[in-house]
């Protein structure tokens, strides 16, 4: 398994719970991030409502979404290769996309209550792959298309259809990310609030 801490520490991470708090709980929630090249687009907006790339967007909502369950999800980034985020933070955008050895890795937490969401742009590299590996696991797999791309939408359609999932399409230039899937997660009575910067 592919391990990257090399990045920062975010508040509700599983590392920062475990280090601060002294919790190391099995977690609930598996996200799977792309951060193949595309991800580098400057389509998105950020939580101070300026244009960013799609990767720093995506960062800033697992951010929010660590806080408000804390040391409860589980990152796995993938490119041109799979890595296990226990910072809570993205590595660099890169390469390919690669989801199936990222499903291969959160098989590994697999279970009867976990919530497995894959968040993407486009097509992986291995889509019938990655749906045969979808049949095997036990949790709901629900998936976002980000950005508001329409490529990659019939994979990702396919792939929550065979996780017993819920298909959304983020075209709030990922700022309501967090917040949508909140409600995939059935928490929306404690709905997020974001902070602004005037």
């Amino acid at each position: 398994m592919n391990i990257n801490t090399d990045t920062a520490l975010v508040p509700g991470s599983i590392t920062a719970m475990a280090t601060t708090e002294g919790v190391l709980a099995a977690p609930e929630i598996v996200v799977y991030a792309d951060i193949s090249s595309s991800m580098e687009a400057l389509d998105a907006v950020s939580v101070l409502g300026g244009a960013c790339s799609r990767h720093q967007a995506v960062n800033e909502q697992l951010a929010i979404l660590q806080r408000k369950f804390p040391g409860k999800i589980a990152v796995i980034a993938f490119g041109s290769r799979a890595e296990f985020c226990p910072n809570g933070q993205l590595p660099d955008a890169y390469g390919l996309t690669n989801l199936h050895e990222a499903l291969e890795m959160g098989k590994e937490i697999d279970g009867p209550g976990i919530r497995h969401i894959v968040l993407s742009d486009g097509d992986p590299d291995q889509p019938y792959d990655c749906w045969d590996l979808a049949r095997t696991i036990t949790g709901r797999i629900d998936t976002i298309l980000i950005a508001g791309q329409r490529r990659g939408e019939d994979f990702l359609r396919e792939l929550a259809k065979i996780g017993r999932g819920e298909f959304m399409r983020d075209a709030s230039g990922l700022k309501l990310l967090a917040q949508r899937i909140v409600g995939l997660l059935g928490d929306s009575q404690h709905p997020i609030v974001t902070e602004t910067v005037e």
